[in-house]
Protein backbone atom coordinates (compact mmCIF):
# COMPACT_ATOMS: atom_id res chain seq x y z
CA UNK A 1 0.00 0.00 0.00
CA UNK A 2 1.11 3.12 -1.09
CA UNK A 3 -0.40 7.11 -0.56
CA UNK A 4 0.43 10.53 -1.13
CA UNK A 5 1.13 12.81 2.56
CA UNK A 6 -0.95 15.80 0.52
CA UNK A 7 -4.14 17.39 0.84
CA UNK A 8 -5.32 17.31 -2.28
CA UNK A 9 -6.59 20.79 -1.77
CA UNK A 10 -2.89 22.32 -1.13
CA UNK A 11 -0.96 19.69 -3.48
CA UNK A 12 -0.57 22.22 -6.54
CA UNK A 13 0.46 25.44 -4.42
CA UNK A 14 2.68 24.22 -2.10
CA UNK A 15 6.02 26.11 -1.83
CA UNK A 16 8.41 23.33 -3.32
CA UNK A 17 8.96 23.74 -7.23
CA UNK A 18 10.91 20.53 -8.29
CA UNK A 19 7.91 18.25 -6.01
CA UNK A 20 4.55 18.49 -5.27
CA UNK A 21 3.65 15.41 -3.14
CA UNK A 22 5.69 12.18 -2.63
CA UNK A 23 4.84 8.88 -1.34
CA UNK A 24 4.74 7.11 2.03
CA UNK A 25 6.82 4.26 2.57
CA UNK A 26 4.97 0.82 1.13
CA UNK A 27 2.89 -0.63 4.05
CA UNK A 28 1.48 -3.72 4.89
CA UNK A 29 -1.87 -3.39 5.82
CA UNK A 30 -3.96 -6.44 7.94
CA UNK A 31 -6.72 -6.44 10.16
CA UNK A 32 -6.53 -6.56 13.88
CA UNK A 33 -9.53 -7.17 16.21
CA UNK A 34 -9.87 -5.45 19.11
CA UNK A 35 -12.96 -3.87 21.49
CA UNK A 36 -15.04 -5.99 19.06
CA UNK A 37 -14.53 -3.99 16.10
CA UNK A 38 -12.10 -4.84 13.54
CA UNK A 39 -9.47 -2.19 12.78
CA UNK A 40 -6.53 -1.54 10.08
CA UNK A 41 -3.16 -2.30 11.32
CA UNK A 42 -0.23 -0.47 9.31
CA UNK A 43 3.72 -1.43 9.25
CA UNK A 44 6.79 -0.68 6.99
CA UNK A 45 6.46 -3.03 4.38
CA UNK A 46 10.49 -4.07 4.03
CA UNK A 47 13.59 -3.30 5.78
CA UNK A 48 15.10 -0.01 5.68
CA UNK A 49 18.69 0.34 4.69
CA UNK A 50 19.77 1.51 8.06
CA UNK A 51 23.49 3.27 7.87
CA UNK A 52 23.82 3.16 12.10
CA UNK A 53 21.83 2.63 14.88
CA UNK A 54 22.13 3.88 18.29
CA UNK A 55 20.06 4.33 22.02
CA UNK A 56 18.96 7.91 22.34
CA UNK A 57 18.20 10.17 25.50
CA UNK A 58 15.43 12.49 26.15
CA UNK A 59 16.92 15.26 23.94
CA UNK A 60 18.86 14.30 20.53
CA UNK A 61 20.80 16.59 18.43
CA UNK A 62 20.44 15.80 14.69
CA UNK A 63 23.29 15.81 12.79
CA UNK A 64 22.41 16.55 9.31
CA UNK A 65 19.44 16.87 7.16
CA UNK A 66 19.45 13.28 6.49
CA UNK A 67 16.55 10.20 6.68
CA UNK A 68 15.71 9.07 10.36
CA UNK A 69 14.38 6.33 11.87
CA UNK A 70 12.99 6.12 16.01
CA UNK A 71 11.52 2.87 17.28
CA UNK A 72 10.60 4.39 20.89
CA UNK A 73 8.63 2.98 23.77
CA UNK A 74 6.87 5.61 25.31
CA UNK A 75 4.71 6.42 28.80
CA UNK A 76 0.95 6.10 27.95
CA UNK A 77 1.01 10.05 27.51
CA UNK A 78 3.82 11.52 25.70
CA UNK A 79 5.12 14.23 23.47
CA UNK A 80 8.19 15.06 21.20
CA UNK A 81 9.25 18.33 19.25
CA UNK A 82 11.28 18.81 16.85
CA UNK A 83 13.00 22.25 16.46
CA UNK A 84 15.56 24.11 13.91
CA UNK A 85 17.95 26.72 13.82
CA UNK A 86 15.32 28.88 12.20
CA UNK A 87 13.05 28.66 14.92
CA UNK A 88 10.08 25.89 12.86
CA UNK A 89 8.75 23.78 15.27
CA UNK A 90 7.32 20.18 14.52
CA UNK A 91 5.30 18.89 17.45
CA UNK A 92 3.62 15.68 18.34
CA UNK A 93 1.28 15.32 21.92
CA UNK A 94 -0.55 12.58 22.70
CA UNK A 95 -4.15 12.41 24.89
CA UNK A 96 -5.83 9.52 26.24
CA UNK A 97 -7.75 9.45 23.06
CA UNK A 98 -5.69 11.24 20.26
CA UNK A 99 -2.24 11.66 18.87
CA UNK A 100 -2.02 15.12 17.36
CA UNK A 101 0.20 16.54 15.04
CA UNK A 102 1.18 20.22 15.49
CA UNK A 103 2.52 21.97 11.99
CA UNK A 104 1.51 25.39 12.56
CA UNK A 105 4.92 26.95 13.81
CA UNK A 106 6.91 24.60 11.15
CA UNK A 107 8.13 26.71 8.29
CA UNK A 108 6.03 27.99 5.23
CA UNK A 109 2.05 27.28 6.28
CA UNK A 110 0.21 30.31 5.05
CA UNK A 111 0.00 28.88 1.26
CA UNK A 112 -3.36 27.52 2.53
CA UNK A 113 -5.91 27.74 5.06
CA UNK A 114 -6.10 24.02 6.45
CA UNK A 115 -2.33 23.34 5.58
CA UNK A 116 -1.19 24.84 9.14
CA UNK A 117 -4.13 23.34 11.19
CA UNK A 118 -3.85 20.65 13.82
CA UNK A 119 -3.70 17.25 12.50
CA UNK A 120 -5.38 14.63 14.96
CA UNK A 121 -5.87 10.74 14.87
CA UNK A 122 -7.59 8.24 17.17
CA UNK A 123 -5.67 6.28 19.55
CA UNK A 124 -6.69 2.83 19.33
CA UNK A 125 -5.27 -0.10 21.49
CA UNK A 126 -3.35 -0.26 24.47
CA UNK A 127 0.14 -0.21 22.77
CA UNK A 128 3.23 2.31 23.79
CA UNK A 129 5.51 1.71 20.99
CA UNK A 130 6.08 4.65 18.14
CA UNK A 131 7.82 4.45 14.80
CA UNK A 132 8.77 7.63 13.16
CA UNK A 133 10.01 7.94 9.70
CA UNK A 134 11.15 10.89 8.94
CA UNK A 135 13.11 13.24 6.37
CA UNK A 136 13.81 16.88 5.33
CA UNK A 137 10.26 17.49 4.68
CA UNK A 138 7.87 14.66 5.67
CA UNK A 139 6.88 12.86 8.56
CA UNK A 140 5.22 9.23 8.94
CA UNK A 141 4.28 8.01 12.67
CA UNK A 142 3.02 4.47 13.82
CA UNK A 143 1.42 4.50 16.99
CA UNK A 144 0.64 2.07 19.29
CA UNK A 145 1.54 -1.25 17.03
CA UNK A 146 0.04 0.65 13.74
CA UNK A 147 -3.07 1.33 14.71
CA UNK A 148 -2.34 5.09 15.08
CA UNK A 149 -1.15 6.34 11.78
CA UNK A 150 -0.35 9.86 10.72
CA UNK A 151 1.27 11.21 7.49
CA UNK A 152 2.00 14.91 6.98
CA UNK A 153 4.45 17.16 4.70
CA UNK A 154 6.08 20.42 6.21
CA UNK A 155 8.35 22.87 4.66
CA UNK A 156 10.54 24.28 7.16
CA UNK A 157 12.99 27.17 6.38
CA UNK A 158 16.08 24.83 8.36
CA UNK A 159 16.32 21.51 8.68
CA UNK A 160 15.53 19.93 12.07
CA UNK A 161 18.32 20.20 14.64
CA UNK A 162 17.08 18.66 17.42
CA UNK A 163 14.29 16.33 18.93
CA UNK A 164 12.80 16.81 22.54
CA UNK A 165 11.20 13.67 23.58
CA UNK A 166 8.77 13.72 26.67
CA UNK A 167 7.83 10.20 28.20
CA UNK A 168 10.24 8.42 26.64
CA UNK A 169 10.92 4.81 28.45
CA UNK A 170 13.35 3.38 25.70
CA UNK A 171 14.08 4.40 22.11
CA UNK A 172 16.69 3.86 19.00
CA UNK A 173 17.37 6.03 16.46
CA UNK A 174 18.51 4.89 13.16
CA UNK A 175 20.47 7.01 9.87
CA UNK A 176 18.83 5.45 7.04
CA UNK A 177 21.10 5.38 3.92
CA UNK A 178 19.48 7.53 0.67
Amino acid sequence: FLRRPSNWQYCPIVPTYKRRTAMTLARTLSLREGNQELYVHQSIASNLPIDSIYNIAATEKLTSPNTYAWSLNMDPLWSITYTSPAGDTLRLTTTTDSLYLDRSKCGQVDFHPSFGRLMSAPRIGNGNNVEIIMDVMSIEILAQDGLSVMTATYFTEAPFDQMTIEGLQHGEMAHVQP
